[in-house]
């Protein structure tokens, strides 16, 4: 990318989300990459699930169910939005939470129905 800005090539997407995560926390993973990055990234969108709040599950292993669904479901419409927006740049979406992941296919699909899409996930913390 050497002479052109990151958001020259990429459109940037950040959602900020821990519901999915085992601690509070992961929500900050995303924004926190970005910083080590030491480059000008404008953002393009951010997903916040900050607002939602996180009340007691009936299941005892699948906690936040309807904010977890309500997160993707955001998530997914702005991959969609993101996409279709900015179809001349590569998307790049960064979250601390694993199961955002299902929203930005469920995005990328929306925006491209008749195309197969494969999807690279990668986790960084250890």
């Amino acid at each position: 990318m050497q002479g052109m800005s990151v958001n020259d090539e990429l459109t940037v997407m950040l959602v900020e989300s821990d519901l999915g995560g085992g601690i509070d926390g992961a929500s900050y993973g995303g924004s926190q990459l970005l910083n080590l990055l030491e480059r000008d990234v404008v953002i393009d969108n951010i997903v916040s699930s900050k607002a939602l709040c996180k009340s007691s599950s009936e299941t005892p292993f699948a906690h936040f169910l309807e904010q977890i669904n309500t997160c993707l479901q955001e998530v997914s419409d702005n991959t969609r939005d993101l996409l279709l927006k900015h179809s001349d740049k590569k998307p790049l979406l960064f979250s601390g939470d694993h199961s955002t992941a299902a929203g930005t296919i469920s995005g990328i699909k929306q925006a491209y129905p008749e195309h197969r899409i494969g999807a690279s996930i990668r986790k960084i913390n250890g």
